[in-house]
C-alpha cells in the first residue's frame, strides 16, 4: 500500500517512471514526418521519386563515412552503434545508406529498428563493416536479402584492429588508402542483421573472439528504452554501461494523408536509386495510394518535358567532379 502510493505520488508530481525492462520498446509511434522535422536542421532533404526523398548530411568532416565516428558495444541485440551525432538514433537504426557520386552519401528512410545496418568482414587481426544499401530488404523471418545484385565497394567497408572497435574515437585508427583494399582481400564475410527472439539483431565477430584477438574485455551493456530521441546517450556507471535508446514504431502515413518535407532539393540530376527495388513500404503503390504505377510514370514524363522546356526553376548545372559534395575534395559547410 505504502509503495502505491509513493507511485501516485510521483506521478502527480509530474515524474515519469522508465519500467519498461530491457528488450521491451516503448509504445510510441511515429510516421516518417517525424524523420523530415527531425533531420532537416542537421541537412537537406533530397527528391529521389514519388514521394521517397532522401536525407544528405551537412557540416561534416572530410572524409566522412556512415557508421565510422562513433562506437561499438555489445548488448543483447549483438553490436549496437553508439554515435553523438544528433541525428544518430534515426540515421543508424532505421533505414538504408547510399553513396551518390553527385550528392555523397544520402539516407533513405526506412521502418524497421535495428541496433546497427550493417554487414560485417573480419580477418585475423582485423574487423570491419559497411552500411547496408537499399536493395537490402529486411523480413522479420528470413533476415536481410537482396532485391537485386548489390556489393558494397571495398572503399564504403571501414576496417580497424580489434583492440580498436570498441574505442570511442574508433576513427582515428581505421585503416586508410590502399591498405582498405588490401585487408578487404584478406577478409570473410560474416553477416549482417538477423531477426532473433522477436527482434533484429546485429550479427558480426563473436564477442569473445574480438576480445582474444584485440586482447581486450568487453562488457555488455544495458538497452534502456526512452520516449524521447533527445534523451538518446550512453553513460557508465562503474563498470556497467546503460544505452538509451528511442526506437518506436515507424508508419509511412498520418492521419490519412502522405507527408513530405517542408523543403526539398531539386535538381537537374536525380540521386542513383532505382526505387523499383526500394522496400515496397516506400512506394505509393505498395501503400495502397490511389495513384498507380502508370499515372505515377506519367507524371515523371510530364516533369521530363517541364524541365527541358524550362518551366521548372531547378538549381544551376551541377558542379565540377572536383567541386562535388560527394568528391570528399573538401569538406562539405
Amino acid at each position: 500500500m505504502k509503495r502505491t502510493l509513493i507511485i501516485a505520488t510521483l506521478l502527480l508530481a509530474g515524474i515519469v517512471i522508465d519500467a519498461s525492462p530491457a528488450g521491451a520498446q516503448v509504445s510510441i509511434s511515429i510516421s516518417f514526418g517525424d524523420f523530415y522535422g527531425a533531420l532537416s536542421p542537421y541537412g537537406e532533404w533530397v527528391y529521389v521519386d514519388q514521394d521517397v526523398y532522401a536525407w544528405r548530411p551537412g557540416r561534416i568532416m572530410h572524409g566522412w563515412m556512415p557508421y565510422t565516428y562513433g562506437r561499438w558495444v555489445w548488448s543483447a541485440y549483438g553490436w549496437y552503434w553508439v554515435s553523438e551525432e544528433p541525428w544518430s538514433w534515426a540515421v543508424y537504426h532505421y533505414g538504408r545508406w547510399h553513396f551518390d557520386d553527385y550528392y555523397g552519401w544520402i539516407w533513405i528512410p526506412g521502418y524497421d529498428w535495428a541496433p546497427a545496418w550493417v554487414e560485417w568482414r573480419y580477418g585475423t587481426d582485423y574487423v570491419g563493416w559497411a552500411p547496408l544499401g537499399p536493395y537490402a530488404l529486411w523480413g522479420a523471418h528470413r533476415g536481410v536479402y537482396y532485391s537485386q545484385a548489390y556489393r558494397a565497394p571495398y572503399d564504403h567497408w571501414t576496417f580497424v584492429a580489434y583492440g580498436s572497435m570498441t574505442r570511442q574515437d574508433v576513427y582515428r585508427y581505421r585503416y586508410r588508402g590502399d591498405d582498405i583494399q588490401r585487408v578487404y582481400g584478406s577478409s570473410r564475410y560474416t553477416g549482417s542483421v538477423r531477426y532473433r527472439n522477436g527482434v533484429a539483431e546485429s550479427r558480426g565477430p563473436d564477442r569473445e573472439y574480438v576480445e582474444r584477438r584485440g586482447k581486450v574485455r568487453i562488457g555488455t551493456a544495458d538497452v534502456v528504452d526512452v520516449s524521447d530521441y533527445s534523451r538518446v546517450r550512453a553513460s557508465r556507471q562503474g563498470d556497467r554501461e546503460r544505452i538509451e535508446v528511442y526506437r518506436p514504431r515507424v508508419t509511412r502515413e498520418e492521419a490519412g494523408r502522405t507527408l513530405r518535407p517542408d523543403r526539398v532539393t531539386r535538381t537537374e540530376r536525380t540521386p542513383s536509386i532505382d526505387s523499383r527495388y526500394l522496400d515496397a513500404r516506400l512506394r505509393p503503390e505498395a501503400r495502397g495510394d490511389d495513384r498507380t504505377r502508370e499515372s505515377m510514370e506519367q507524371e515523371r514524363t510530364k516533369r521530363g518535358r517541364k524541365e527541358l522546356s524550362g518551366e521548372l526553376q531547378l538549381r544551376p548545372e551541377p558542379p565540377k567532379d572536383d567541386q562535388r559534395p560527394g568528391s570528399r575534395q573538401r569538406e562539405r559547410n
